[in-house]
């Protein structure tokens, strides 16, 4: 498979990072002329990046096309783990049984690099492993609809899952729900699985209380 990337891609991509690391604050203007003299790429490639991080939810367009880091109400932050509390479950237990020797293989192996992020941390590098992991699970279930739902809803979360890492490295105990998570969708047992699942996402929602989240 070709590691070739384009100029929007690695533009996007860095943004994303900064956008998840805190690097570029919440309401921060993203100037394109700025971009992509930093980049040393045209204008185009920065409009497509910041399309891309718009269709993440990453981004949002003010009056006069001016793309700002998106901001978040309390009630939307609630409201994205609401969802995923109710969505996650149901397609990990869709998903239990349909899960192929190679989907295991998958969820193993991101299982183990998690537990290699180094120290401290590298919660960028966690999260995309995190996003593997899950997602490995939900597109088992077999439902393009679903997948795509769960895709923007994990998407959204990162911010805050990588802010809260990373003020209070709990991310050991959320990589043991992880390891219960995989044991169960190896024993195929949807119970299981659809409970551990709920649990998990209700220990993100938890953090919600805590005083890290309540500057967003």
């Amino acid at each position: 498979m070709s590691r070739y990337k384009t100029r929007a891609q690695i533009v996007h991509e860095a943004l994303r990072h900064e956008i998840l690391a805190g690097t570029l604050g919440f309401g921060q203007e993203l100037r394109q002329d700025e971009i992509a003299a930093r980049f040393e790429v045209s204008r185009i490639p920065v409009r497509e990046a910041l399309q891309t991080l718009l269709a993440e939810g990453l981004v949002e367009l003010r009056p006069h096309k001016k793309a700002i880091v998106r901001k978040y109400s309390a009630s939307e932050i609630e409201d994205i783990f609401l969802i995923r509390s109710i969505l996650e479950p149901k397609a990990g237990a869709l998903a239990c049984r349909r899960l192929t020797a190679a989907d295991l293989t998958a969820m193993r192996a991101a299982l183990e690099a998690m537990d290699r992020v180094g120290d401290p941390p590298d919660f960028i590098r966690y999260l995309e492993l995190n996003r593997a992991f899950h997602m490995t699970i939900y597109r088992a279930a077999g439902s393009p609809g679903l997948t795509t739902l769960l895709e923007h809803y994990l998407d959204q979360s990162t911010r805050f899952i990588f802010l809260y890492l990373a003020a209070t490295q709990t991310h050991a105990k959320a990589q043991t729900e992880h390891a219960e998570i995989y044991q169960a969708c190896e024993r195929r047992d949807p119970d299981v699985v659809e409970r551990v699942l709920l649990d998990h996402v209700r220990q993100t929602v938890a953090l919600l209380n805590e005083s890290t989240f309540q500057s967003l």
